[in-house]
């Protein structure tokens, strides 16, 4: 393992987000520290049951699950191949009322970006969204997550969910090099 990767790896198994990758068969590829304390799941085991209906969508996904009496929202992506083929899925899992969520600044960014092609003031979004303007201002500035009014955010800003919720290029490159790795060393 190169250097660059052990780092890869290590920032990965830190994040406060449970992350579960799971290959085409929905068998655990690679699952951090918080999502092996949170769902008991190991590399080449079974994707935990309450993700399952995620790892089976075949677009990016995003709900509620419930563990241990605690609530927590998550966030999946299929994991496709150079020809589009799916290779497999990831999930992140944020405990609700957690706004450690890494994705919560570009999430803000581009909930104002929408905001202002429509023309619209954080008021206004805020009125169509039964919010105050301050929890507007919280979900621009990256501080509150709105994921309980995305769906609503997008049909408002007439802007696609998957765009709103898009994860990070740089970890959706890493989970598909090594996902294509580990399918041409089987």
């Amino acid at each position: 393992m190169s250097d660059s990767s052990r780092i890869e790896a290590a920032l990965l198994d830190n994040v406060p987000a449970a992350v579960v990758v799971s290959d085409a068969n929905r068998r655990v590829f690679y699952c951090n520290r918080a999502a092996r304390e949170l769902y008991g799941c190991e590399a080449g085991g079974a994707m935990p049951a309450q993700l399952a209906l995620a790892a089976r969508n075949p677009g990016p996904w995003q709900g509620d699950v419930r563990v241990a009496g605690r609530r927590f929202h998550c966030r999946a992506a299929p994991v496709r191949d150079s020809e589009q083929n799916l290779i497999g899925s990831i999930t992140l899992s944020f405990e609700h009322g957690a706004n450690d969520d890494p994705g919560l600044p570009e999430l803000g960014r581009r909930i104002a970006r929408a905001r202002a092609a429509a023309r619209l003031t954080q008021q206004e979004l805020a009125e169509a969204l039964g919010v105050t303007r301050r929890s507007v201002q919280g979900y621009e500035a990256g501080k509150v997550a709105p994921y309980r009014h995305v769906d609503r955010i997008a049909e408002v800003l007439g802007c696609p969910k998957s765009w709103l919720l898009a994860f990070d290029g740089d970890l959706r490159r890493i989970v598909r090099e090594e996902l294509a790795g580990a399918s041409h060393e089987s």
